[in-house]
């Protein structure tokens, strides 16, 4: 794949790699020394050279609410010409944000930082949600350049950029990091199963203990945390679950913490915490903090983009209706500062747009959670007025007027029906995005207007994410799943998964995170050892690329969800279970593909290459099944009266077992 990551990255990517490497040829990792010293030191840090908080003193001036318009020149302002010196101990956070204000109340500037690094604090971190809020600002026109800067936060909980409400936002050329760790990392010293207790020794002293908005987050099943590999952290546990939730803890000393797990993390399968094991702990709640917040957003576009520490997720949009394009941007992370991974939450998180998303040459590493998710997700009817007239709420997916309102029962998947709409309207108190009065121009019959919220919800039938292309994109070592989409026109190509512990593509249909995959052609990537933690991979059902429904009872519904998708060209290696996975679709492609199991390396009790169930035209045609260990069960296996118009032809097979069609 065409290689645009800085130079930076490539040191990194490359020390990971090796790390794995080691681990796979089962040497032991005894702990490398990670020089936690920054590349450059400035004057004034602290005795052992590392940079702390106490580090960090407040301006001579009070920036805040600052007017820099005297000094944009020729269109340009620099941080320079307001006062900042890079590298320089200041929190410079009110200074940027008067900077950042000055440039869109003056449209056309372009906002320059110089290269070094920025340290900022928000202006309350008892009450701000980001470091630099400007959502009430509806930003129109605004270009950040960082010159190769990196924004070095100083407070680990808040997001840092939120702009939603913008359009034509560009910023490029910038490393966004944190003083302190976001996420706790040690080893397990103690764990008994039945009081679900752990405790962990932790590597340093992490201040966010001492925080007391931590407290809240721990409330919640939110807060949670990975298990790794005891040779090496930068991979995940085999074997388990690797994901434990957290309802409480208590700080024994300065670097030892214990644990107090909620008994979901019991129920998991295989879920297993053993002394010596190295865990990771988020300090996550429900309302995810990300570095770029662009809900309810238009055009906007990140460019050259580094995320080594980020106190949530990557990026996060809602009902955007521009174009969203990410060129060489890149999550993971620095492990010359010694961490194991890097966020709490989605590397990028975009629902209802109806905007294009194009991803060119981007970086998922070693996240704790998914890359990305590009979704539709239902919305809720709380009440029904009657069969043309509700109540919807629709904060989460985007309506207007002559779009298809979607009406599905939620305990069956059932479709009820669907009609255009013919007004939408505001009702008192309440944002039209939010919750609005639905009009239909024809009934959707047999609906209860005694009906309570959660009997109905509804989907936009208006395809989302038109156009979206996925290029050239790594997504590896991480806990999560690569790619989840419910997208029209999609294109994904010339991308690499690796090591990811559930899917490497998900389109699915449920009541979340899915809808319908339309038009959708996946070529030319490379998928190796994925879907390895996926509770029922022992079906060989649940492939590394799933396209279906999740919902049990939906997938023996008539209703063929996906339509139109193309799997051609790609490598599958090393698969867990099942290689592709196509459920509840019509008119799907398999051609060109190769299959090549290598080593059984998990006692599954199957290994299908495909497995096709609940689907109307599907041809696998030109495939090169290379499966030739015992692990394989079939390279292809259908589930029988279930798929109808299947083909098989031309594809060759490395022997008897693989040649084999299974049918159910």
């Amino acid at each position: 794949m065409k290689n645009t990551f800085s130079a930076k990255d490539k040191i990194v990517v490359a020390v990971l790699a090796v790390l794995i490497v080691l681990s796979t040829v089962s040497t032991v990792f005894t702990g490398i020394q990670m020089n936690k010293t920054p590349e450059v030191v400035p004057p004034g840090g602290s005795d052992d050279g590392e940079i702390t908080l106490e580090d960090i003193q407040e301006t001579d001036t009070d920036y805040e609410d600052k007017d820099f318009s005297d000094k944009i020149q020729d269109g340009v302002l620099t941080l320079a010409a307001c006062g900042a010196e890079a590298n320089a101990l200041y929190d410079y956070g009110p200074l940027i944000r008067s900077a950042i204000r000055t440039a869109i109340e003056n449209p056309g500037t372009v906002l320059e930082f110089g290269e070094g690094t920025y340290y900022a604090a928000p202006v309350d971190s008892s009450t701000d949600t980001h470091t630099f809020d400007f959502a009430d600002y509806e930003v129109q026109g605004l270009h950040i350049k960082g010159n190769g800067c990196t924004l070095m936060l100083l407070d680990n909980f808040l997001g840092v950029f939120n702009f939603s409400y913008s359009n034509n936002v560009t910023i490029e050329n910038m490393t966004v990091d944190c003083l302190e760790p976001t996420t706790a990392q040690g080893t397990v010293t103690a764990f008994d199963a039945a009081s679900q207790t752990a405790t962990i020794e932790t590597d340093r002293v992490y201040r966010i203990f001492d925080d007391p908005r931590l407290a809240d987050r721990l409330a919640s099943t939110e807060a949670n945390g990975t298990i790794r590999n005891k040779n090496n952290p930068y991979l995940l546990k085999e074997n388990c679950m690797n994901y434990y939730f957290c309802n409480s803890y208590e700080k024994i000393s300065d670097t030892e913490i214990k644990l107090k797990l909620n008994p979901q993390t019991a129920t998991l399968a295989n879920n297993l915490i053993e002394v010596g094991d190295k865990l990771t702990l988020n300090n996550r709640k429900n309302t995810t903090t990300f570095v770029f917040d662009f809900r309810y957003s238009g055009t906007t576009t990140l460019k050259d983009i580094t995320i080594y520490e980020s106190p949530g997720g990557g990026v996060i949009g809602l009902q955007n209706t521009g174009v969203l394009t990410m060129k060489n941007f890149s999550m993971l992370p620095d492990i010359r500062n010694g961490r194991w991974s890097v966020g709490t939450a989605d590397g990028v998180h975009i629902q209802g747009s109806r905007g294009k998303v194009i991803m060119e040459d981007c970086l998922f590493s070693h996240l704790t959670d998914d890359c990305v998710n590009l979704y539709q997700w239902c919305g809720e009817i709380p009440q029904v007025i009657s069969s043309t007239e509700l109540i919807a709420e629709t904060i989460r997916s985007p309506l207007a007027v002559g779009d298809r309102f979607e009406v599905i029962e939620p305990a069956t998947g059932r479709l009820l029906g669907t009609a255009k709409i013919k007004e939408l309207l505001p009702l008192e108190g309440q944002r039209i995005d939010r919750k609005a009065k639905v009009v239909l121009e024809t009934p959707i019959n047999g609906l209860d207007t005694a009906a309570t919220q959660g009997t109905y919800y509804w989907y936009n039938k208006e395809k989302t994410f038109i156009g979206t292309e996925v290029r050239n994109c790594v997504f590896q070592y991480n806990r999560g799943r690569g790619l989840v989409l419910c997208t029209s026109d999609t294109v994904v190509e010339g991308c690499t998964f690796d090591t990811i512990s559930n899917q490497a593509l998900q389109g699915w249909f449920d009541g979340h995170e899915g809808y319908e995959l339309q038009n959708f052609v996946f070529k030319n990537n490379t998928v190796t050892g994925c879907n390895y933690l996926t509770r029922e991979v022992d079906n060989g059902q649940n492939g590394m690329i799933q396209i279906s429904t999740n919902n049990n009872e939906w997938k023996q519904s008539t209703y063929l969800t996906h339509n139109n998708i193309e799997i051609t060209g790609n490598k599958f290696i090393d698969y867990h279970g099942c290689a592709v996975g196509i459920g509840n679709c019509q008119n799907v492609t398999l051609s060109g593909n190769r299959f090549d199991l290598k080593e059984a390396s998990n006692a599954y009790s199957k290994n299908n290459a495909v497995y096709i169930s609940y689907s109307k035209g599907v041809t696998i045609e030109d495939n090169s099944f290379m499966d030739d260990k015992p692990g394989l069960t079939a390279a292809i296996r259908v589930l029988a009266d279930t798929v109808k118009e299947l083909t098989v032809l031309d594809n060759s097979f490395a022997c008897d077992e693989a040649y084999e069609i299974v049918k159910e």
